[in-house]
Order: structure tokens, then sequence, then C-alpha cells
């Protein structure tokens, strides 16, 4: 059995920090001013200064009043707050993340701070991925105190504790912070600061906070992170018929900019996201009809292949090189509630992907078993076909959000990892707004992650959205998805929402400093170069210019 079986009924406790001494930053000396205090401990004496202190708690996105009210609804915490000594859980709800702030109220000497946590994966109850440590002693000038790091994977046996905790050496300070991630949710109790009022000189150096918090930046266009890709056009193909079959006829407007009459006037999409349809992925049957049709003669890849080929003297005429286009592949989801996926090629009995049918383990190796043998046999079906105008630049896991309270979910996404890395490329992720696993992404493995704003899906949301979305990229380090559908053909309506996407993006200072992803439903960009309807070709025109960063409206239209 092992040690992580055994944790399933021990409170387990991480190791705290050792003893903060770094050389950069604010130099500690000076005994500041004591406040007139009436303490109820000698002053030579260590306690929990946090008792009595003010404490505020702030989400890192906007304040989200639904999911506040359900954090007062499920996890309240004590009636003296976080700082109480109680058994009693505080409960964050996504959000990105919190930042925890106390004032003690007086210069204090402070000598350890820690808070514990505990996770309860099968409940979406997670550890965070660290907790950073600060002080200060006029709430302005932060110094770091110490990141701790989880030590604990998600761990589908029961409930864990762990504590998050710096010591440090009499450091003075009236201020304490405490930032740390929320996936879905963190259940937080005892915040500790051990301290006296009684200071001694310190040596101790601390190294500044930086002032932005820390900001990841963009998924930057080009860079290694991304594989390359710059503006990458989803494609979905393998089923509904025409609607999901790609041609050079379908693929030219998208690799070419091109006049109403086909006349190549610049480059598109530098990139090619190519996905299935759902309905193909409940069965191994499926999975297999997405496969042979992605490398069919004349269509999909082969058809894309082409059109690089054929548009190499259109582009030639107007001063771009012969473009090489970058490919993105799909690994379909292996979805938990599939109970009869059916037989592998090589196979000799029917598999279940569901936990309840077939227990965790099986149902897990089941899984793997499934995604191992579609990239093998995507890889070699690549790598016999030859695209000489295609460049592989990474796989997709073709899932919008982690599933916690599946078991395993999380090592069925790292080994995807581990087997687009032995491919030599990335694992590309494009998950939906404020989705489970989002601001853990790189814990996941993942690679390169775009998120999706949902503004043009759901007519509810204001164009706030959009740079709400961008805020989150800024703050994560990833990429943005754009996002249209067949709709803009038909509505004034939509059409106006896409717009109104495309400038709340550049006003954003988004359009190209970050990495895109275009959903586009199923050739709805091809109807609109082609479109008589002025106002349908103009998104169209409005696309090509967003994709060459010279999108410059600033102006919103009205949506009803």
């Amino acid at each position: 059995m092992s040690s992580r079986t055994h944790a399933r009924w021990i409170s387990w406790i991480a190791p705290t920090c050792a003893a903060v001494i770094l050389t950069l930053g604010l130099y500690w000396t000076g005994q500041p001013a004591m406040a007139d205090v009436t303490p109820s401990f000698p002053l030579n004496t260590t306690f929990n200064v946090a008792h009595n202190s003010t404490v505020t708690i702030q989400s890192i996105d906007p304040t989200d009043p639904l999911f506040h009210a359900e954090e007062i609804k499920a996890y309240p915490g004590p009636a003296g707050g976080i700082v109480a000594n109680s058994l009693t859980w505080t409960g964050f709800l996504r959000q990105s993340g919190r930042v925890i702030t106390v004032n003690l109220g007086h210069p204090t000497q402070v000598d350890s701070i820690s808070l514990q946590f505990m996770e309860f994966t099968s409940d979406s109850i997670l550890f965070p991925s660290y907790v950073n440590f600060q002080v200060s002693q006029d709430g302005q000038h932060w110094y770091e105190a110490g990141k701790v790091l989880s030590t604990v994977a998600p761990f589908y046996g029961g409930k864990l504790l762990q504590t998050y905790a710096v010591t440090l050496d009499r450091i003075p300070a009236q201020y304490v912070r405490i930032q740390f991630p929320v996936d879905v949710w963190a259940l937080a109790r005892n915040l500790r600061i051990i301290g006296s009022p009684w200071q001694r000189q310190s040596l101790v150096q601390l190294p500044a906070a930086p002032p932005n918090g820390g900001i990841q930046g963009y998924l930057a266009p080009k860079s290694a992170s991304a594989g390359g890709i710059s503006n990458m056009l989803l494609v979905y193909s393998g089923a509904n018929g025409a609607e999901g079959t790609w041609t050079p006829q379908q693929f030219l407007p998208m690799v070419a900019y091109v006049s109403p009459t086909g006349q190549i006037e610049g480059q598109m999409f530098d990139s090619f996201l190519f996905l299935p349809y759902g309905s193909l992925l409940k069965t191994a049957g499926g999975w297999n009809q997405y496969l042979t049709s992605l490398f069919a003669p004349n269509e999909q890849l082969s058809a894309l292949n082409q059109t690089v080929a054929n548009a190499a003297a259109g582009f030639k005429q107007i001063g771009i090189a012969e473009p090489t286009v970058n490919v993105v592949l799909a690994i379909p989801y292996p979805n938990p509630s599939i109970t009869n996926f059916g037989r592998l090629p090589y196979g000799s009995q029917d598999l279940s992907f569901n936990s309840k049918t077939v227990g965790a383990q099986t149902a897990y190796q089941n899984r793997m078993a499934a995604i191992t043998w579609y990239v093998r046999s995507l890889l070699s079906k690549w790598k016999a076909a030859h695209f000489t105008n295609l460049k592989l630049v990474g796989l997709y896991w073709d899932s919008e959000s982690v599933n916690y309270s599946t078991p395993y979910e999380t090592n069925v996404i790292q080994d995807a990892v581990a087997l687009a890395h032995n491919a030599h490329v990335p694992l590309i992720w494009i998950p939906t707004f404020d989705a489970p696993g989002l601001i853990s992404w790189n814990e996941l493995g993942f690679d390169s992650v775009f998120i999706q704003s949902h503004y043009y899906e759901e007519p509810r949301l204001p164009v706030s959205r959009v740079a709400e979305t961008s805020d989150i990229a800024l703050q994560n380090g990833l990429g943005m998805e754009v996002e249209l559908g067949p709709q803009i053909l038909q509505s004034a309506t939509y059409r106006h929402r896409y717009f109104n996407e495309l400038v709340a993006d550049y006003l954003s200072g988004v359009e190209t400093q970050a990495a895109h992803a275009f959903y586009a439903g199923s050739q709805v960009l091809y109807a609109a170069a082609y479109s008589t309807n002025p106002s349908v070709r103009s998104l169209y025109v409005d696309t090509y210019d967003f994709i060459l960063g010279q999108f410059t409206y600033s102006t919103y239209k009205p949506v009803s």
C-alpha cells in the first residue's frame, strides 16, 4: 500500500519553510517606536498576535456575487473569522485566488506565519499550489516573507490537511499579507501570526515584493511556449456532411486574405487546430472514424497542405514568402461517463471509462489505453503523410475543464502531457471562463492555454466580460479565444457582438500582445469571405485587420 493510501486517514502537515534569509531588498535594522498597548501576555513572550487584528479578504478577480453567496452558505467560517482557533473552515470559491491582509494594529515582532488548508478532491476542494507570505510596516511597501509550495498532488482517497508556514527571524511588521490561488474550492482555517509586541533588532534582509503582484503576462504570439502560434483557427471535421468537410476551396480564404473575387491580398491564420465534433467522441468507432477522416485524400489536412502549395504564387506576387502553416491536432477526451466505448483495434474486450462500473483503477487504465492508441495512430499517420507545407506544433486536450470528482483525472491529463512531450510538441488547452483547472494549468502540465470569454455566445453577458477575461489572461500567462458563430450570417445583433468582442480585445491591449485562438463554428468565416451582404463580408475584413494588428475601432455597436 502506498504512502498516499495511508494518508487518507492521516492529518498531513507540510513542513514549514526554513527561516527566510535573503540578500535583496529592505535591510531591517531599526527598532520602531512602540505603540501604547496593554498586552495580555508578557512582552518577551511570543503568542498568536493575529487575535484582535483587522482582517480583510479580497478576491483576485472582481468579486462575483453568486460565488460569494455560495461561500457564505457552504463555508461561512467561525464567528471569530479566519484567525480564530477553530475547527470550522472558511471557504473560497473560484475567482482566481484570494488576498488576506492582516493589520496587527501596531508594530509587532513577527516570528512565523501559518495557514491550514484541507483537500477533498472528489468535492473539488483542493490545496492551493502555493501560498505567498508578505509583510509590511506601513501597508504600502511590501516585502517577501516566503513562498511555500504544496507538496501534495490531487488525491482521491479522502481528506487531507496541509499547513503552509514560514519561519522568520524577529521581523518587525504591522501588516501581513497572504496570497494564494483558488481553483474551484479552497478551505482554510487557523491563520496564525506568532510574534510579540517586544521587538528586538533583526539583521534579516527581505526582498521587496514585485509591484505588479507577480503578473505573468500574456501568452506571447509566436513564442516557443505558444508553439509558434499567433492566430489559430479551430477546424471541426469528421461528421455533419459538407459542413464538416474541408477542401482547398474552404481553406483558401482562411490561409490567405482574399478579395470577394478570390484574389489573394494577404495572409490570414498562421495556425489551424483540427478537432472532432462531439458526436464522434463516445465510441472507439467514432474516434477511428475521425482519425480516418482527418487524413482523407483532398480533405482536412491534405486539403490544407494543398491550399498552402496552391497559394504560393499568389503570396509571391504580393511579396510574401510561401508560408509553412502550423497544425495542432486534438486528443479526444475519454469521458468518464462512457460505459461502453467498444474495443480498440487491437483489443479483445469492450472498454468502460466509468469508475462506478469497473472500478477507479480499471477505468483509469482503460482511458489511458484509448488515449495511447489514438496518439500513436495519429502520429504514425502524420509521419506517413509527409505534408510538406504543414508543421505539427502541438497536441490539444479536447476537454474544456478538469473534472476533479473523477478518480485519476489529473493523472490522465499528465499522462497525455507525457505523450505530447514524447512527440516533442506541447499540449495545448482551451478551457471555459473560470473552468476548474484554469489557474492550475501549469501544475497540471499544460504548456499553453487560451481562455474563453463566452461573451459572444451568452447574450446576458456585458462586453466588459472580454476585458475581465483579458485581465485573467494577463495575470496567468494565457492566450485569448475569440468566438463567433453562424448567427453572424443572419443576425445584426450577433454581428455587433462579434465586432464588439474585437473592439474590447483591442481596447484591452490584447490584440497584438497575446496569441489568439478563433472559434468560428463550422466554416462561418469562409461563408463571410464570399458573402454578398456587405455587413457580413465586413466581419471577414475586420478579422483580417485584427490578425494583422491593424484593427483600431474603439466604439461599440448597439446590441439588443
